[in-house]
């Protein structure tokens, strides 16, 4: 996986470890959190290989 993260890297010109806005995350639960966030209305927006989510409506909700 490494290699061919490095391979995309020299096609276009991309972090593999996601810097500069490349990937991003949403964590909606883990170990220490005392309750899990659930998504409760969201938007996906696509365009080639881009896209959002916009999360409209989310609540916490007991473990």
């Amino acid at each position: 996986m490494i290699s061919e993260l490095l391979n995309l890297r020299e096609k276009y010109k991309i972090s593999p470890s996601g810097e500069g806005g490349e990937i991003e995350t949403t964590v909606l639960d883990a170990p220490f959190f005392k309750k899990r966030i659930e998504i409760v209305e969201s938007q996906a927006n696509a365009k080639g290989n881009s896209g959002t989510l916009m999360i409209k409506k989310a609540r916490l909700v007991a473990k």
